[in-house]
């Protein structure tokens, strides 16, 4: 028969967990910190502080859809839990979402209208919707090259923005480059198997590949 853990029992360990975890995270050793965040929450799944510092794990190991997910769970179980709109914030404008990025950083200005948590994430909206607009200009006139160019300062803003990595991978089609387009493409297909803009990327490579060898 397992033995029953009292509550003060509980709390010890829990308060254990989170200060193991803590130093592993200051030692920038993220993955232990991960797994000592994850027994804690299993332990006490209620408490957003376990889903806050997960999610600070996630970032640091540049898991953004986990770290998201961790923040989200974080202010559902407290909805003023500023630090964690802030990781939203961040996460959202890494992977490109500026709507779940604006919403999150209008949260944390609601809690706190002087904070600075998310002044570098305002500054990056503002950069990519005015790189967007470039970006759209000059795929309308097919100037790939430029394309390409400013997509690569959009992804130096985010990242993990698949849309950014494709549309590059397109253009970069476009110009012939079909090696660089397809290491692209097969990169975002590791991580979504059923990306139609993917397989749409690699069939083109093949098709402009297949034309070059005709020729």
């Amino acid at each position: 028969m397992q033995s029953k853990l009292f509550p003060r029992t509980m709390q010890l360990l829990l308060r254990r967990k989170k200060k193991l975890g803590n130093d592993q995270y200051k030692a920038e050793n993220y993955h232990a910190a991960l797994k000592l965040y994850s027994d804690a929450i299993q332990l006490c799944p209620d408490f957003a502080a376990y889903y806050g510092n997960r999610s600070a794990c996630y970032m640091m190991l540049s898991n953004y859809i986990n770290a998201l997910s961790d923040a989200r769970q974080a202010v559902r179980l407290d909805p003023k839990f500023d630090k964690a709109y802030a990781r939203i914030a961040k996460c959202c404008l890494i992977m490109g979402d500026m709507i779940g990025s604006e919403q999150a950083i209008k949260k944390v200005l609601e809690l706190d209208s002087q904070s600075n948590a998310v002044k570098v994430e305002q500054q990056g909206m503002k950069q990519l919707r005015q790189l967007e607009k470039t970006i759209q200009t000059n795929y309308d006139s097919k100037a790939y090259r430029n394309v390409v160019y400013y997509l690569d300062s959009a992804l130096a803003i985010a990242p993990a923005c698949l849309r950014y990595r494709l549309l590059k991978a397109e253009c970069l089609a476009f110009l012939g480059r079909c090696d660089e387009a397809v290491d692209i493409a097969v990169s975002v297909m590791k991580l979504d198997s059923t990306s139609a803009d993917a397989i749409y990327v690699r069939g083109l490579c093949l098709y402009y590949t297949d034309n070059l060898e005709k020729g």
